[in-house]
């Protein structure tokens, strides 16, 4: 065998280590790493909030039950009912988050002119060969009714 082929062979070899740590490397954060989850806010238009979350987006290790805060604040004059729920994308992902609680889901009575502040308690699972590694969680408000 001649120099300029052991060199090639060789190359081919190092080259192919290195794609195969790569990917083993790529392969065992997807089983093990954390999941990226964002939190967001979709409004009916016509209520009257402001909606902070809190913490807006967050590392998660599959596994590990997490609590987060929306803040609703109502910023009219007089109480709003709405109704809220949440929703999960990537709609592939819905399997891969489990939501434990949420308390401002259903129809809920805001308070004139002032913020309240609504858990959500969830956990997520590896992202593995198939799931996200970025996940959100919308809290999706809408007009429920006359107010009281």
């Amino acid at each position: 065998m001649t120099i300029n082929k052991r060199v090639s062979y060789g190359l081919l070899t190092v080259l192919g280590l290195a794609v195969g740590v790569f990917g083993a490397l790529t392969l065992y954060r997807r089983f093990t790493g954390p999941v990226t989850v964002r939190l967001e806010t979709q409004l009916d238009p016509t209520l009257p909030f402001q909606v902070e979350m809190i913490p807006p987006t967050m590392d998660v290790q599959p596994g590990e039950v997490v609590n987060v805060i929306y803040r609703v604040r109502n910023t009219s004059a007089g109480p709003q009912q709405a109704e809220g729920r949440v929703e999960i994308a990537p709609g592939s992902a819905v399997d891969q988050i489990r939501v434990y609680l949420t308390e401002c889901g259903g129809l809920n009575t805001y308070g004139a002119d002032s913020s309240a502040d609504y858990y959500v308690t969830f956990k997520v699972e590896p992202a593995g060969l198939f799931g996200a590694d970025t996940l959100t969680i919308r809290h999706v408000f809408e007009q429920g009714g006359a107010a009281p």
